[in-house]
């Protein structure tokens, strides 16, 4: 099962610094699913916010610029601790060695604490592990890529995980998306990272023809980590498509 979705992961690409997705021998303009769940929330404004934090005693001193360049250095080490944890799992997976937390001590905290789950988990004993799965849709024009896909051979299960460096993970918010489906939605991390992986869920199991158990999100932090288990939102994603498609359509 696993393999066909590894087949199919080698033949989309990723730009990482436009953040778009090429698909070989296709001209298919593709949306990703962070843009896609994105669309049906306020979108984020990064100098308004800025602006309203600087009012606030947390942020005393600090300029509107000084906020922006924080911001900007915690995404930037979000993608460092990306690139190491993948590095590091493509490595044990060539050497076919267990996970050796005592050779991660060069990585960055955050990447050391993904590697410690993965040894408590013990994830070798009846796992294949793969990090930074691509998949898509040609049907959706939609793609994304899952932070870490884990096979279970026993029971021939799917599980995924989206490593997450955020300070926090809110699980509420002070208002709702803006569109149908999400009006009932708190706008918050938590909610959006859900259906994120909801979609990954959907895609795969409606056109992967792949049987998903779990979603999960991994929070690392300095010297811990822990996770939250998704709900799969099948019924809200499958809103969320109808509402794209019937919109598609009438702007045609």
């Amino acid at each position: 099962m696993y393999d066909s979705i590894i087949d199919q992961h080698k033949l989309i690409s990723l730009n990482e610094e436009t953040h778009t997705y090429t698909l070989e021998n296709s001209d298919i303009s593709f949306s990703s699913v962070t843009e896609f769940i994105g669309s049906f929330f306020q979108p984020f404004d990064e100098n308004k916010i800025a602006l309203k934090l600087t009012k606030h005693h947390k942020y005393k001193g600090k300029s509107v610029n000084d906020i922006l360049r924080e911001w900007e250095k915690r995404r930037n080490r979000g993608t460092v601790v990306h690139k190491e944890i993948e590095t590091f799992i493509h490595e044990a997976n060539n050497h076919k060695k267990i996970i050796d937390t005592s050779t991660s001590n060069k990585l960055d905290l955050k990447s050391q604490q993904a590697i410690k789950f993965l040894k408590n988990c013990n994830i070798y004993k009846n796992n294949l592990i793969f990090p930074e799965v691509r998949v898509f849709s040609k049907q959706l024009k939609l793609a994304g890529t899952i932070d870490l896909m884990i096979y279970n051979k026993p029971k021939n299960e799917i599980s995924l995980i989206d490593w997450k460096t955020n300070q926090k993970i809110k699980q509420s918010g002070f208002k709702n998306g803006i569109k149908n489906p999400t009006l009932m939605i708190e706008d918050c991390s938590f909610n959006k990272y859900q259906l994120q992986l909801s979609m990954y869920r959907y895609i795969l199991e409606n056109f992967y023809n792949t049987k998903v158990r779990g979603l999960y999100i991994l929070h690392l932090k300095e010297n811990s980590y822990n996770y939250l288990n998704c709900s799969f939102e099948d019924k809200k994603i499958q809103e969320m498509i109808n509402y794209s498609l019937i919109n598609t359509l009438s702007n045609k």
